[in-house]
């Protein structure tokens, strides 16, 4: 079957979006069907068609890849695409994806509700990444028909870690921005300090909350490394930089967590997980089992879910281990895409 993925997002991002395209599109093609991603921007990569940005909106682009391509089947991955291109596939049965903080501003802005409500109605399935998105959809458009799919990953790249930091650290792997919580690590991190002197959070990504976190961080004297942003390549490598994942994610103004698909990595890469006790979060953690959910914006109930972590070896590969298991029983790529399109393929 020709399945054909749209995502707006421009190519080199790696974002959450993105990557939630191209990990379904590889899930596909381990099913054996045909299945390609088209995105805007420039360059090249195997499966994936790249068109030039100024071209990206235009009818007749997606006139000549539909006649190239003649696709069975249509995914408008991301909220922009829904909106701009959906009457270009009025034709074709298609399916649209939902993340979650997509949906918070849509009260402000009538037209964009209206666009994306027609969007997402004439869609064949609405595909929702956690049942904390579902629930934003019935709640901001009224929409109860969706398909709750979770995403996956790449099991097999996050299953080999390499030798990990030798003395107590913590790491986040995310784009710098509030809801990610990097600043309440900062925070909680003086009084992980004081039970463990040499103790570093490693801070992964890049972002415009970098300079905001650093002088948080000089402000509480907190050992804090920023590593930057790290090839898209070397992701999982990233996760090594720490003997605990730790990620108090929280809603910030409309931005929020949709799922936390990093969780589900690290814990592939056999690391216990420390999340925010909030959205999607709450789906992707397993707590006590993979780790653990706390009060996001408790810098105090931060501090002692680490300091716990870091004190107890057995407890933190016991829930590695957990993880670890799951992300590979339930999150792998053909798993995800069997998911997402179950019923749908042939």
């Amino acid at each position: 079957m020709k399945i054909m993925l749209v995502c707006a997002e421009p190519a080199g991002s790696f974002g959450g979006v993105q990557s939630y395209a191209r990990n379904l599109r590889r899930g596909l093609v381990q099913m054996h069907h045909r299945a390609m991603l088209v995105i805007p921007g420039t360059g090249y990569e195997q499966g994936v068609t790249v068109i030039p940005h100024g071209e990206f909106l235009r009818e007749r682009t997606w006139s000549r890849l539909l006649r190239e391509h003649r696709p069975d089947l249509v995914h408008l991955v991301d909220w922009q695409s829904q909106i701009h291109l959906h009457h270009v596939f009025s034709g074709l049965p298609y399916v649209t994806s939902v993340f979650g903080t997509e949906l918070l501003g849509i009260p402000r802005s009538p037209e964009r509700q209206d666009r994306l409500l027609r969007a997402l109605m004439s869609s064949i399935r609405i595909i929702a990444i956690s049942k904390y998105t579902a629930r934003l959809l019935h709640n901001t458009l009224g929409i109860s028909r969706c398909h709750v799919a979770y995403p996956g990953i790449d099991v097999a790249r996050f299953s080999t870690p390499q030798r990990r930091f030798p003395g107590p650290s913590a790491v986040t792997v995310a784009r710098l921005v509030p809801r990610k919580g990097q600043d309440m690590v900062i925070r909680a991190w003086p009084q992980v300090m004081k039970e463990f002197p040499g103790a570093i959070y490693v801070i992964v990504g890049a972002g415009p909350d970098e300079a905001r976190l650093r002088a948080e961080a000089k402000k509480v004297n907190a050992r804090v490394r920023f590593e930057g942003a790290v090839p898209h390549s070397n992701l999982a490598e990233s996760y090594d930089m720490g003997q605990i994942y730790v990620m108090p994610c929280r809603q910030e103004g409309d931005s929020v967590e949709g799922f936390g698909l990093t969780f589900i990595e690290a814990g592939a890469r056999g690391l216990a997980v420390v999340g925010g006790r909030h959205g999607g979060a709450e789906e992707a953690v397993v707590h006590e089992k993979s780790g653990y959910l706390v009060q996001p914006s408790d810098p105090q109930e931060i501090a002692q879910c680490i300091i716990r972590l870091l004190g107890d070896g057995r407890l933190r590969e016991s829930l590695g281990e957990y993880g670890r298991a799951r992300a590979k029983r339930e999150f792998n790529l053909a798993v995800s895409a069997i998911r997402a399109y179950s019923g749908l393929l042939r």
